[in-house]
């Protein structure tokens, strides 16, 4: 049998307004294995950046199973699920959720230091990821000192810093323009693969879903390839 990283069975969510319940999600399947690229489209309201936050334990569904690394999410506690997303899994938001009064160099070493890395091994593998995406001469910058593109570039560093095998990206790429967002896919691609993570982006942008194996739609609450 296969060990999925993320595993979602029959899952629903639907939200109270007044004395209706709106469906977002309509009995969802999905497998992410290691090493899989997949990216998952669909049109604004559809449930996309809702599935995602299913998928990466910032939310619970109405009904359903949850499992990752093939461990029911209902029935951890949650402190247990916030060690599981500090250590295992990598978020990427569309905005870059930097901490304005950090450097880039601390921002991306704040979950290896939260994960209980020593600070000098901390520093070493952020100092070695930021190089390695071109920002080396820009580790000592505050995020206001810094362009767009390299704030999120500093984002996916800081999310691919723990080496995450499950890698969660929400419109990473919507507030940069066709380059930049071209090349922090690119870069966070290469990541990916070096690590064998599982990666899952939600995009408007087809050249973005382009560079992962398979695509899916989430279309009325059902997503289908």
């Amino acid at each position: 049998m296969n060990d999925y990283l993320i595993r979602v069975e029959n899952i629903t969510k639907s939200y109270k307004s007044g004395n209706a319940s709106l469906e977002v999600l309509g009995g969802v399947d999905f497998k992410l294995s290691p090493g899989e690229l997949v990216a998952i489209q669909g049109p604004s309201g559809s449930g996309k950046s809702t599935l995602l936050h299913i998928l990466g334990t910032l939310d619970q569904p109405s009904k359903g199973e949850v499992k990752v690394f093939e461990e029911s999410t209902s029935s951890q506690s949650d402190n247990e699920l916030s060690s599981l997303r500090c250590k295992k899994i990598g978020f990427i938001f569309q905005f870059h959720h930097l901490i304005p009064e950090l450097t880039a160099l601390e921002n991306v070493m704040l979950p290896l230091l939260i994960a209980s890395h020593p600070s000098a091994q901390a520093r070493q593998r952020s100092e070695q990821i930021l190089s390695k995406i071109g920002l080396a001469r820009r580790m000592e910058h505050t995020p206001n000192k810094l362009s767009g593109g390299e704030r999120q570039r500093v984002a996916i560093a800081r999310a691919m810093a723990n080496k995450p095998p499950i890698v969660l990206a929400d419109e990473p790429t919507g507030n940069l323009d066709h380059k930049t967002g071209g090349l922090a896919m690119q870069e966070l691609i290469e990541m990916v693969k070096e690590n064998q993570s599982g990666l899952v982006v939600v995009t408007h942008n087809p050249e973005i879903a382009g560079f992962c194996q398979r695509i899916l739609y989430l279309d009325d609450g059902i997503l289908h390839e």
